[in-house]
């Protein structure tokens, strides 16, 4: 007995909805896992036990975003760490850092592209694997996943460049107790393949492929983009004297501001720029809550 167009149409329908109502479900416990294992690795009190954490948290988030429906599952309870969708919703980055008791920083990405978008429209993600230590002329460098500058990220900025996609992400890095940097990453997506560094910042009338910015680990610096006016607003950093120039460790802002404009298709460097006005919106400034650290 053949059945007629209607119900056949209904009974795929049953059937796609209770399997993405079982995927959501998995989902679901898998976030509770994901959450316990966080806080297991935050009460941690040794470094090789709080790495054991981390790898297990690691290995179960990448599981879980290979599962079907993972992309819209929004992971909510997962305070603890950056997720940014871009808003073409073309991918997702996920990032942590993870301090040991010696105060040095290292950092965990994944990237998860959406199945729409992907060779034979299945789920694929990409493991971020970290470049420890400060970031030394990297302004101009481009790097495969596997060479990630590691980083918090904090907001995501999407762009359009003809046929290019690439996305603008500030991110926290913190070295040590002595030594933070911030960045301005640009990652270019092409298919399935993701590059860090793409030449769209001008400084100076030069291209380069980020921004990275050095500083003291008990400064604050200020670092944001101002939708309104498409572009980031950053401190200006100086050394504490001139003794100290180029040592990074002596660095922290000054009290002007400088800025990355979108303009023409590429960002331009504006240094000393007016934000007396800025000051007062505080979504414009703002540092990860308590530089993301683990608290000890």
């Amino acid at each position: 007995m053949k059945l007629r167009p209607y119900l056949l149409f209904f009974v795929i329908f049953i059937s796609y909805s209770l399997n993405s109502f079982a995927q959501t479900e998995e989902l679901i416990k898998i976030e509770d896992e994901l959450v316990a294992l966080y806080n297991d690795l935050l009460l941690a009190e040794d470094n090789q036990t709080r790495e054991g954490f981390n790898t297990q948290f690691y290995e179960v988030l990448e599981n879980a975003l290979l599962l079907d429906e993972s992309f819209d599952y929004p992971f909510d309870k997962l305070l603890t760490i950056s997720k940014m969708l871009s808003s073409d919703k073309a991918l997702r980055v996920f990032t942590w850092n993870l301090q040991n008791n010696e105060g040095i920083n290292d950092f965990f990405g994944i990237i998860q592209l959406n199945p729409k978008n992907t060779r034979g429209h299945i789920q694929k993600v990409i493991p971020l694997l970290n470049q420890k230590g400060e970031l030394i002329k990297a302004e101009n460098k481009s790097f495969n996943p596997n060479q990630w500058p590691g980083a918090v990220y904090y907001q995501i900025i999407s762009i359009k460049k003809g046929k290019q996609n690439y996305y603008v992400l500030p991110g926290w890095r913190g070295i040590d107790n002595g030594l933070t940097q911030k960045v301005i990453e640009v990652i270019h997506l092409n298919g399935d393949n993701v590059k860090f560094g793409y030449p769209v910042l001008k400084n100076d009338k030069k291209m380069q492929r980020r921004f990275v910015f050095s500083y003291n680990a008990k400064a604050t610096m200020h670092l944001a983009f101002d939708e309104k006016k498409e572009q980031f607003v950053f401190d200006h950093l100086a050394p504490s004297s001139n003794l100290v120039q180029g040592q990074y460790r002596f660095y922290g802002p000054d009290g002007s501001y400088d800025a990355l404009k979108f303009e023409k298709k590429n960002w331009e460097y504006i240094p000393n720029i007016d934000a007396k006005n800025q000051e007062k919106d505080s979504d414009l400034f703002y540092t990860p809550a308590g530089k993301p650290e683990i608290e000890e």
